[in-house]
């Protein structure tokens, strides 16, 4: 069972707004990882091996192309017995993503970029803080932001903070969600049914906390997402303090322009 791996130990510092009511904890849920790809073939591979590396193994791992005319079934072949890969014609990045989520079998999805990579306690951290706050619906993390091996900077700063008192206003002024989150699969799907933008990049003024909707945002009903917690880089946030000394969770990689 996926849960008897999970070994608790000291909590790791986390921003997250205070629980409307007495909050028992729970047994860590489950976490799928779901990856939309396109023209992805130079990359996945990295982005699967951090995956797969993770101290608390996902319950799935679901790649969903979309339409790519690449060698991308050609990088996932080495993993092929270990993820679900998902082919579409090209529908865009919210619905490949959807798709992966409809597919999925954890409790959580988690998004990965294809040209992101994790570190490898991020689900391990998430674990830790859902068993603990198994209110919140949606948890993400600090990362590290680098081009070609080279650390830059982080992804929350003094620029780009994490809100924690008001995410229901905040929400709809500023994406503060780094978008490699992870989400309540059944909340996700209940917001998305019938609602195309990315999860956590709508740019209609509603940016933030959506689902991957196919005709229209989610994100203009923000009160419909219980909570948004995030910590370190390798740990989610929760708490109103900066993660100076912490590592972070994941790697966002940025590409030099040719």
């Amino acid at each position: 069972m996926l849960q008897s791996r999970f070994v608790a130990g000291p909590m790791r510092p986390v921003l997250a707004p205070e629980p409307e009511r007495a909050v028992e904890p729970a047994p860590p849920p489950s976490f799928s990882i779901v990856i939309a790809a396109y023209q992805a073939a130079g990359t996945i591979g990295e982005a699967l091996a951090s995956a797969f590396a993770q101290t608390l193994p996902a319950a799935d791992v679901v790649v969903s192309d979309d339409g790519s005319t690449d060698d991308l079934a050609a990088a996932v072949a080495p993993y092929a017995d270990r993820v679900t890969f998902l082919h579409q014609a090209n529908a865009g990045e919210g619905a490949a993503k959807n798709a992966a989520v409809r597919e999925a079998r954890g409790e959580f999805a988690v998004f990965l970029d294809a040209d992101d990579v994790f570190l490898p306690e991020r689900l391990e951290a998430f674990a830790e803080l859902a068993a603990s706050r198994p209110d919140l619906d949606i948890l993400t993390s600090d990362a590290f932001l680098d081009l070609d091996g080279t650390v830059l900077r982080r992804c929350y700063d003094r620029g780009w903070s994490f809100e924690v008192d008001d995410q229901r206003g905040a929400i709809l002024e500023r994406n503060f969600v780094f978008g490699l989150a992870a989400v309540h699969r059944s909340r996700f799907l209940e917001i998305s049914v019938g609602s195309t933008s990315r999860f956590g990049m709508r740019r209609t003024g509603t940016s933030g906390a959506d689902s991957c909707s196919e005709a229209r945002a989610s994100a203009s009903s923000p009160s419909r997402w219980r909570g948004i917690a995030c910590g370190p880089p390798a740990s989610p946030h929760g708490v109103r303090r900066c993660f100076e000394d912490a590592a972070p969770c994941s790697r966002k990689r940025w590409l030099a322009e040719t």
